[in-house]
C-alpha cells in the first residue's frame, strides 16, 4: 500500500509539473505571439502605407510622362492645345501644373507660368535640362526661397524639351493620407513630406541609424522602400502598445492561480482513480506470476485499465501459439536458405566440362565416357536436396570426381592432393562445403598464375574436425584478405568470392557461433582455408 501511494503521491506531482509548465508554456508563447503580432500589424500599417504612396507616385510619373510625350509630338506651339493638355493632366491628378517646352537649342517657346523662369527657378531648371542631357533623373526638385518645394518632371525629343512642374501643397493634396510620409530622391533631397519633423532646415531627410526614430520624446516606427526611379518612400507611425501591458499582467496573475487551484483538484482525483485501477491490475498479474494463470480476471473499471486487462488476455492466449508459429518459420527459412546456398551451382563449370569432352571425344572416347559419368554423378550429388548433410567420405568422392575433370582441363597446369584421416570418413558433415572454396581457388589463380596445386586435408584434433583447403596461387595483399573477411562476416557476398560466403553462411546458420573459419593468404605464395567444426563422437556426427 506504501508503494501504491508513493505513486500516487508522484502521479499528482507529476500532473502538477506538466501543467505549470505548460501554462508557463501557454503564456509565453501568448506573449511572444502579442509582441509579434503588435509589431507585425504595425509593420503592415507601414507596408500598406508605402504600398498605397508607391502606387500614387508611380500614376503621377506616368500620366505627367505621357503628357510630356504628347506634348513633344506636337507640330507647332499652339497656346490653345498645349493648354488643353495642361487643363487635362490637372483634371486627371487634381492638381494645379506648370509647363515649360524648350526648343532643341533650349531656348523657351511657351510658359503657363511666366515666374517659373525667372531667378532660381531656371537655374534649377537648367540643371534638370542638363541630367536629361546625360541621361540622368528625368526629375529634380528645389525649394526656392519664399516658395514651396517644387518638382520638375521633363523630357526630351528631337523637337525640344518639355518640363512639367508641381508645387509640394499640390503633391500633398494628390497623395491624400493621414500617415506622415517623407518622398526623397536619392540625394536625400525632399521632393514631399506632410510632417516636417523628419525634415532638417536645408529640406533634407533626417535618416535614422534604425528602424525606431525619436523626436521631442515621441517615438516614430518607419520603413523606406526605393522605388525604380531612384525614389525612396518613407512611411511613419507612432509607436503604441495595442494592448495594455498592465492590465494583461493582473489577468494572467488571476487565470494562474484559478487554473493552480483547479488543476490541483484534478491531479488529486485523477491520481487516486488511477492508483485504484492499477492496485487491481496489479493482483491479477501477481496471481499470473505466482499461480502461472494464463488469464487475467475480469476488471471492471470502466476505464483504459480495464480495456488493458482484456488486451492482456488476448496477448497471453495467442502468445502460445504464435511462439509455436515462430519457432517453425525460423527452422524453415533456416533450411530454406540452407538448399538455396547448396544450389549455387556453377554454370561456367558444366560449360567448360562439356567442352573439353566435345575436344576429349576425338582424342580418347574413353576418357570422354569416364569424363560424363563423372559429371553425372556430380550433377546427381549436387541436385540432391534429401539431406542437407553427408559423409565426409561421399563429399570427397564428389569432390574426386570435380578435380579429375579439372585435370583433364588443365592437364599438367593443375595437380590436387587429397589427405583425409580415416577416422574422419563416417562423420556427417554440412553438404558441399569442399567444392565452393576449391571451385574459388581455381577460377581466381588462374587468371593470374599458369600452374595450380591444391592439398585438400582432414582430420581429429581436440574432438574436434579440422578441415583445410589449401592453394600456391596468387595470394592477397594483407588489405585486401582484411576487406574479403569483413565483407563475409558482415554478411554481404557482394564480392567475386562467392563460394566462400556461402560456405561460411551455411555454417553459422548450421552452428551458430560454436564453429570457426579462418582465412589465411599471402601475397604470390597462396591462401589457405581453416574450418574447425565440432565433433560428436558418440552419435557420429559433426
Amino acid at each position: 500500500m506504501e508503494k501504491h501511494l508513493k505513486f500516487q503521491e508522484q502521479l499528482k506531482s507529476q500532473i502538477l509539473k506538466i501543467g505549470i509548465v505548460t501554462l508557463i508554456v501557454l503564456l509565453s508563447i501568448f506573449y511572444i505571439g502579442i509582441y509579434f503580432f503588435s509589431m507585425n500589424y504595425e509593420k503592415s500599417r507601414i507596408n500598406k502605407s508605402n504600398n498605397y504612396l508607391e502606387e500614387k507616385i508611380n500614376y503621377l510619373f506616368d500620366v505627367v510622362d505621357n503628357t510630356n510625350t504628347d506634348l513633344l509630338l506636337l507640330d507647332s506651339f499652339d497656346e490653345v492645345r498645349i493648354y488643353g493638355y495642361l487643363y487635362k493632366i490637372n483634371s486627371e491628378l487634381g492638381i494645379k501644373s506648370n509647363i515649360i517646352l524648350f526648343n532643341s537649342e533650349k531656348n523657351i517657346v511657351f510658359t503657363s507660368n511666366e515666374s517659373v523662369t525667372k531667378g532660381s527657378y531656371y537655374e534649377y531648371i537648367k540643371i534638370l535640362l542638363d541630367n536629361i542631357d546625360d541621361k540622368k533623373e528625368d526629375y529634380i526638385s528645389f525649394k526656392p526661397i519664399n516658395y514651396d518645394n517644387q518638382l520638375l518632371i521633363g523630357k526630351k525629343s528631337g523637337n525640344g524639351y518639355s518640363i512639367i512642374i508641381i508645387e509640394e501643397t499640390d503633391l500633398i493634396n494628390y497623395l491624400d493620407t493621414t500617415i506622415s510620409y517623407v518622398i526623397v530622391d536619392k540625394k536625400d533631397h525632399v521632393i514631399v513630406s506632410n510632417n516636417n519633423r523628419f525634415i532638417n532646415k536645408i529640406y533634407k531627410f533626417i535618416v535614422p541609424n534604425n528602424s525606431i526614430l525619436k523626436i521631442d520624446d515621441i517615438t516614430y516606427l518607419y520603413a523606406p522602400k526605393l522605388l525604380s526611379n531612384n525614389i525612396t518612400i518613407t512611411s511613419f507611425i507612432l509607436k503604441q502598445n495595442i494592448i495594455d501591458m498592465r492590465q494583461l499582467a493582473i489577468l494572467t496573475i488571476i487565470l494562474g492561480v484559478l487554473f493552480t487551484i483547479l488543476l490541483n483538484t484534478f491531479s488529486n482525483k485523477l491520481s487516486k482513480n488511477t492508483s485504484k485501477s492499477l492496485d487491481l491490475l496489479m493482483d491479477q498479474i501477481d496471481l499470473i506470476r505466482k499461480e502461472k494463470s494464463k488469464y487475467i480476471g475480469q476488471i471492471n473499471t470502466n476505464d483504459e485499465f480495464e480495456l488493458l486487462s482484456l488486451e492482456i488476455n488476448k496477448m497471453l492466449a495467442n502468445i502460445d501459439s504464435l511462439n509455436n508459429k515462430n519457432t517453425e518459420l525460423l527452422e524453415l527459412n533456416k533450411e530454406i536458405e540452407i538448399k538455396q546456398l547448396e544450389s549455387q551451382f556453377n554454370p561456367h563449370f558444366l560449360y567448360n566440362t562439356l567442352e573439353t569432352i566435345r575436344y576429349v571425344m576425338y582424342m580418347d572416347k574413353d576418357m570422354a565416357s569416364e569424363l560424363i559419368l563423372k559429371l553425372t554423378n556430380i550433377l546427381r550429388y549436387s541436385i540432391s536436396f534429401v539431406d542437407d548433410v553427408a559423409k565426409l567420405e561421399e563429399d570427397i568422392k564428389y569432390i574426386e570426381n570435380y578435380l579429375e575433370i579439372c585435370k583433364v582441363r588443365f592437364q599438367e597446369r593443375f595437380n590436387y592432393t587429397l589427405k583425409i584421416d580415416e577416422k574422419c570418413k563416417k562423420l556427417l558433415i554440412p553438404k558441399l562445403i569442399f567444392q565452393p572454396i576449391i571451385e574459388n581457388s581455381i577460377k581466381h589463380n588462374f587468371r593470374q598464375k599458369p600452374n595450380l596445386s591444391i592439398w585438400v586435408t582432414s582430420e581429429i584434433v581436440d574432438n574436434k574436425l579440422h578441415i583445410e583447403i589449401e592453394d600456391d596461387g596468387e595470394g592477397m595483399e594483407e588489405k585486401e584478405l582484411n576487406k574479403l573477411i569483413k565483407f563475409i562476416e558482415g554478411g554481404s557476398n557482394k564480392t567475386s568470392h562467392v563460394g566462400l560466403y556461402n560456405v561460411y553462411r551455411r555454417l553459422k546458420l548450421k552452428y551458430n557461433e560454436d564453429f570457426s573459419f579462418n582465412i589465411y593468404s599471402k601475397k604470390n605464395i597462396g591462401t589457405k582455408v581453416v574450418i574447425v567444426i565440432p565433433l560428436d563422437l558418440e552419435d557420429g556426427y559433426v
